[in-house]
């Protein structure tokens, strides 16, 4: 993928909050697995897969408010959000996997996150909380 999509500044600017966000959830990610992991005994990569769901509530609110600042119907948002999460969750189980033969589980979560990362941005940028182009008005998308 190019940096084209990232050189206006209101692009970088929704991509460094959405990173803060990302954090965010990041953050309930970790102590959900490894909570799950060290004190229920759960396999690291169910753990993982764990932590993710929990955190995509959290982080559906963060990027809908914070991030894009959205007037995307919540239904619509939160269903396109659900299912990009869905997907990455996916990519995110199988690269954890693979990734967690070769280091601890801390570190191999955090490469499957950067990947998913930058996925979920341009997926949810482009699709989830898409603004009209055809209105300065924030309205529904068509």
């Amino acid at each position: 993928m190019s940096a084209a999509p990232l050189r206006s500044a209101a692009v970088r600017g929704q991509f460094a909050r959405y990173f803060v966000a990302g954090c965010a959830a990041l953050t309930v990610h970790l102590a959900v697995m490894s909570a799950a992991i060290e004190f229920v005994g759960m396999r690291e990569t169910l753990a993982s897969s764990l932590g993710l769901v929990v955190s995509i509530g959290a982080n559906f609110l963060l990027q809908r408010r914070y991030t894009f600042r959205s007037s995307v119907p919540l239904a619509t948002g939160a269903a396109l959000f659900v299912g990009f999460a869905l997907l990455t969750l996916a990519i995110n189980a199988a690269l954890f996997d693979w990734l967690t033969g070769r280091l601890h589980y801390l570190p191999a979560q955090l490469l499957s996150t950067a990947v998913v990362f930058v996925m979920n941005f341009h997926l949810n940028r482009r699709f989830t909380f898409r603004q009209s182009t055809t209105s300065e008005t924030p309205g529904p998308n068509p």
